[in-house]
């Protein structure tokens, strides 16, 4: 069942509404990327800009075999490339407005979010954060999530 069939019939949207993640990277490549009727080369990178990070795509012409221009996502405070237990690859962003999204890997559509106080939230956030290491940026995702706890 979709995310919007779960909203339609009012139902809440639970932790399995969204992609189950099992790798967090900053790069990740593959050569079996489909491009309309071919499979190209496509890489992932996450790009930094003072405190902010975003994705950028780039997938090689098959015709030409050169780069195309990068696909980039819009910025957040932390972003991931997840790898998911589907074989898909996802955008995984905290965005200043604490929720968690993830976004699919051809940056086209949502394939899900999870807000503070719904299941599985603190968790993502937590492995985003775990992913960053010692960043100043990780720690205040911490404290964000201290904030959030201590409200509840």
């Amino acid at each position: 069942m979709t995310i919007r069939e779960l909203v339609e019939e009012g139902k809440e949207i639970t932790e399995s509404a969204v992609p189950k993640i099992t790798k967090l990277v900053d790069t990740y490549e593959t050569d079996d990327y489909p491009s309309g009727r071919h499979r190209v080369k496509a890489t992932w990178t996450v790009e930094y800009k003072g405190k902010k990070s975003r994705v950028a795509r780039v997938t090689i012409n098959p015709k030409t075999g050169l780069p195309a221009k990068p696909k980039r996502s819009t910025y957040a405070i932390l972003t991931r490339i997840g790898l998911g237990a589907d074989g898909r690859t996802y955008i995984v962003q905290w965005s200043e407005y604490g929720m968690v999204s993830f976004m699919r890997g051809d940056m086209k559509h949502s394939a899900g979010s999870l807000h503070p106080g719904n299941p599985g939230w603190e968790t993502m956030l937590r492995r985003l954060i775990k992913s960053y290491g010692n960043d100043p940026v990780a720690k205040q995702a911490e404290a964000y999530i201290n904030h959030v706890n201590s409200k509840a």
